[in-house]
């Protein structure tokens, strides 16, 4: 579920627990992971406050207000989606990455420490940079916390779930209006990226734009779309794809009650991503 505090008497030994985050601009997405399969993951998304006077206030507030957060736990892994990233060619440099980044924020420069992460695929890295402070933060706040970057992360997990069939595919997850958009073809990245929208035919439109620009076949591209839109995008769909599926979902590590299975698609598959 994802409506009340997280509580330190909402569950015993969290230390036996896995948590797992997702930190993005709008958000801070919390999974618990239990330690034995027939008990149900615990889930949270809590809005981070836009009139804050900073995003590190806002984050702290939230880690705050829910004290479980601050017990010791198994495991801590933060998948991040708020800072500056973009996807590269795979023989990209340190330098490459840092020039590319500053692109898009002037305030990266020869201090800032640029992040490469793994796509799973042979053409493509992803560079990104944290904010400073904010990472500062959760390092002395969560102990032996690992960061992933949440791009990345799918991109490895439509990868592996592709094979290697050789076929194109593009990957769409919807959650509160906003679209992770991910195209590959065989091992290459094609694209990764994320899109705000207002209706889901602007999402729908996005899709079809992004597969024209690509030159992806709409009648032999795989199509997978998730997420909170996911119904109204395919019927618009429809017409002009083929076939379009559910995103495939790895195995899950614990009970898949109703509640469990309306978590972000992220914090599904976060264990089964290592």
């Amino acid at each position: 579920m994802e409506q009340g505090k997280l509580d330190k008497n909402l569950i015993s030994q969290p230390e036996l627990w896995r948590l797992g985050m997702t930190l993005s601009d709008r958000a801070l997405d919390v999974a618990l992971y239990p330690p034995v399969e027939n008990e149900e993951m615990i889930w949270r998304s809590f809005r981070l406050d836009p009139a804050a006077i900073n995003p590190l206030k806002a984050l702290e507030d939230v880690i705050y207000d829910n004290p479980l957060l601050l017990d010791d736990f198994k495991k801590v892994e933060c998948l991040t989606d708020y800072c500056y990233r973009m996807p590269l060619p795979a023989e990209s440099t340190n330098d490459d990455c840092r020039t590319a980044l500053a692109t898009t924020n002037p305030e990266i420069d020869t201090e800032s420490e640029i992040e490469i992460h793994s796509t799973g695929c042979s053409n493509a890295i992803v560079a990104s940079v944290q904010d400073a402070d904010i990472k500062s933060f959760l390092l002395r706040t969560f102990y032996n916390i690992r960061f992933t970057d949440r791009m990345s992360m799918l991109c490895r997990y439509f990868r592996k779930a592709g094979g290697d069939n050789g076929t194109s595919r593009i990957y769409a997850l919807t959650r509160d209006r906003r679209m992770t958009l991910i195209a590959i073809d065989g091992d290459r990245l094609l694209l990764a990226n994320d899109f705000d929208y207002q209706k889901p035919i602007d999402a729908a439109y996005y899709i079809m734009a992004s597969m024209e620009s690509l030159g992806l076949d709409m009648n032999s591209t795989g199509m997978h779309i998730e997420g909170s839109d996911r119904q109204e995008i395919a019927e618009i769909l429809n017409p002009y794809i083929r076939s379009i599926d559910q995103i495939p979902l790895s195995t899950l590590h614990c009970r898949a009650s109703k509640a469990t299975l309306q978590a972000p698609f992220d914090l599904l598959i976060l264990p089964t991503c290592e």
